[in-house]
């Protein structure tokens, strides 16, 4: 018996529970942005994935449901009327919300699977309301108000998608302005695509550069021209407080095609580097950090699609307009047999979608109201500020910050120095050992500010000290810590102690370095205020995220680059302390063992194989103290890590940045946007824009047997040449 009216009662309120709950899931993914950009709420993302990828689901089995229970309906049914009502509902919440139309990268190209889910859908859900409808004039008025809000939220989001996929992206990129009008030029182009915007844009280049027209037809400045125009921004630095008036529209473009992997104009980097040249390291975080979220809102969520004529008008006043209509109508409609839950479901349901529509406007009304009343803004901001200060003390037991930077350590994997829960130790016996291991003793550091000024100041550097032509251009995008032994006045017996470590594979280096950071660390000789010391913090903060690159994300650090180094050498160290379980759970002590073993060790190769990794990083650490200055050791330190992070960001695809976005910011990210924007070569331009030959190979055929055999000085660069600017 109380089986049978379970399964009544589920009968009942089936429908009625998938509709709110697809409701919920629309609320949830409102908000999604909110926890897929701020690190504070990393731990929460896994219910906007679960939300993303079960909204569309619940959606579509509600509308199967609802086809379904025709067969439950009666001709006088009145109190299922309603329920009708519900599907143009249900296409509403498959249309999406305004923040997420896709979760990954590769999202945006599924455009034609929602395409064709968009005419299966809503096929259903006329059909169900064309042959079972039976309602009063004002609510079938109220039905059709949200079948057409509902048809085009639902066409808008496969459209968004497309024009976020890749290859919308490379055919929005101009590259002759004039040509970006159509030549059929029809009102439909005007209305569906982003034109008005572009020759806004154009309007205001034109205008920059003196009105003429054919200006836009300029070839861009050749290599050594941008170089010595560069040097004299630098030289001056006042121009960066003057903005050019097209740089808006010069960044927006810009950022275009670095992100699909188009190489930029030196004419546009002029334009990017002289705003950079003036910023700290606060102003240049925050404004890389802006840009990053600008992209993030182009790839992810409906921005892009909202360019045009057709989109402004249907989405930001149709739709909301009809929202509103809708709920009014139904609240003076006549409700006499219709069930009263299913009228309050109604309710809720037209509420929650009148607020979602006119959230942005009502957002928007509360800033004007703020700026003619500053006092007034002043407090609610203060009463804000408490309000998310306390609510995040309720949520997250250690407070995150904005600007984040993932750490990960050898030695603390090693020596277990965060003990795992017990589903994590459970996990390791159905294969996930490694990747336990890997992703368990992953940390973060409020460090993104500090290192960013770090690295402009080594960018600025370069443009003063080193870089004087097209040559030490190229070549100081090849830099791995060889400028800093030679700009800290190291001796050439000391610069050759370490130089051997920027010969082997930049995996192998950077896990070389890694270890003899951590070495140096630990070293009995460090003395014990230098943990405190910028110098030797911003090292090790700078040492851990490289090593995260390499176990987690090692498609970023460098193409080609092995994870598997990781494994190798803990499964040396562990290894080689079997035997002595109490030294896998003090990372100092397993530091001044490993040092001990290296002393042992006969590590003489210059280029280590997997092996002999740990005693090759001892034979480094070993150089490392050999500086007898602590401060100008850790200063070593700290300078080639700053060097081999913009050398990983100068060889990262602007794809994979793109694709990072959407799983959390990358440090690496920062790096290389600061990389572009200061005008450094990037990877497009290596290949998009190779090295020229000699005059001498350019002007005359020579024959292979001729070019088979360089002189010795052109046929390698020494390690001088490319430390040394000139």
């Amino acid at each position: 018996m109380g089986l049978s009216s379970d399964v009544q009662w589920w009968e009942e309120w089936q429908l009625r529970i998938l509709v709110l709950g697809s409701l919920f899931l629309q609320l949830l993914l409102y908000f999604s942005d909110y926890v897929r950009t701020r690190p504070l709420l990393r731990k929460f993302r896994v219910l906007v994935w679960m939300a993303y990828i079960g909204s569309d689901a619940l959606a579509i089995y509600a509308l199967a449901t609802l086809f379904n229970r025709q067969k439950q309906w009666t001709a006088d049914g009145g109190s299922t009327a309603l329920e009708v009502v519900w599907a143009p509902v249900l296409l509403i919440h498959l249309g999406g919300q305004m923040a997420i139309t896709a979760y990954s990268l590769e999202d945006n190209e599924l455009w034609r699977r929602h395409a064709v889910t968009l005419v299966s859908q809503v096929t259903v859900a006329l059909y169900v309301f064309f042959k079972w409808w039976s309602g009063e004039k004002r609510l079938l008025a109220v039905a059709a108000m949200l079948f057409v809000s509902g048809i085009i939220k639902f066409s808008h989001k496969p459209w968004a998608l497309q024009r976020a996929s890749f290859n919308s992206m490379l055919e929005g990129i101009a590259i002759d302005p004039r040509r970006q009008v159509p030549a059929d030029n029809t009102c439909w182009t005007f209305c569906t695509s982003d034109i008005i915007f572009k020759q806004m844009m154009s309007t205001r280049r034109r205008r920059s550069a003196g009105g003429e027209e054919e200006q836009e037809e300029e070839l861009d400045i050749l290599l050594e021209e941008y170089v010595q125009k560069a040097q004299k921004h630098v030289q001056v630095q006042a121009v960066g407080s003057d903005q050019d008036e097209d740089y808006e529209s010069t960044v927006m473009d810009y950022m275009h095609k670095m992100f699909v992997d188009m190489s930029a104009t030196y004419s546009d980097r002029l334009t990017m580097l002289r705003p950079f040249l003036t910023l700290d390291e606060k102003s240049a975080n925050y404004t890389l950090q802006m840009f990053l979220g600008y992209i993030f809102q182009i790839l992810y969520s409906k921005s892009r699609s909202l360019r045009s004529i057709l989109t402004f008008c249907v989405w930001g006043i149709l739709v909301p307009c009809l929202a509103l209509a809708s709920l009014v109508l139904f609240a003076v409609t006549h409700k006499d047999g219709y069930s009263d839950k299913d009228v309050r479901v109604t309710y809720i349901l037209l509420c929650c979608n009148a607020v979602l529509e006119l959230l942005p406007y009502l957002y928007a009304v509360l800033q004007s109201s703020l700026e003619l009343l500053p006092c007034l803004k002043n407090c609610l901001r203060n009463c804000l500020d408490w309000i998310i200060a306390i609510t995040l003390v309720c949520l997250c037991t250690t407070y995150v910050g904005e600007d984040r930077v993932s750490q990960h350590s050898l030695l603390s994997s090693v020596a277990r120095t965060k003990k795992p829960t017990i589903l994590m130790e459970l996990a390791t016996f159905i294969c996930l050992r490694r990747y336990i291991n890997k992703h368990w003793y992953i940390g973060q550091v409020d460090a993104s500010r500090h290192i960013t000024g770090l690295l402009l100041g080594h960018m600025k550097d370069g443009w003063k000290e080193y870089i004087s032509d097209a040559a030490s251009y190229r070549r100081f995008s090849n830099l791995r810590g060889q400028w800093t032994l030679h700009r800290l006045g190291l001796e050439r017996g000391q610069r050759q102690g370490l130089a051997w470590s920027f010969k082997v594979a930049f995996d192998r280096s950077v896990l070389l370095w890694h270890i003899a950071t951590d070495l140096c660390f630990h070293h009995p000789n460090t003395s014990s205020t230098r943990g405190d010391a910028a110098a030797t913090q911003h090292s090790r903060e700078m040492s851990n995220y490289m090593i995260y690159l390499l176990c987690i994300r090692p498609e970023m650090l460098l193409p080609g680059t092995s994870p598997g180094l990781f494994d190798v050498a803990s499964d040396a160290l562990e290894d080689a302390f079997k035997g002595s379980k109490a030294l896998l759970h003090k990372e100092e002590t397993l530091a001044l063992e490993i040092m001990d073993m290296g002393k042992s060790s006969s590590a003489t190769a210059p280029a280590p194989a997997p092996g002999n990794l740990i005693p090759s990083a001892c034979r480094l650490a070993e150089a490392l103290m050999g500086l007898d200055d602590e401060e100008k050791r850790w200063r070593v330190i700290q300078g080639v890590w700053v060097e081999m992070l913009c050398y990983s960001a100068a060889r990262c695809r602007g794809y994979l940045h793109a694709k990072s976005l959407g799983e959390g910011v990358e440090y690496l990210s920062y790096v290389w946007l600061l990389w572009s924007f200061m005008g450094m070569e990037t990877l497009a331009d290596k290949f998009q824009k190779p090295e020229e030959p000699p005059e001498a190979l350019a002007e005359e055929e020579i024959a292979p047997a001729t070019r088979a055999s360089p002189s010795p000085p052109e046929a390698k660069q020494t390690e001088e040449e490319i430390s040394s600017p000139v």
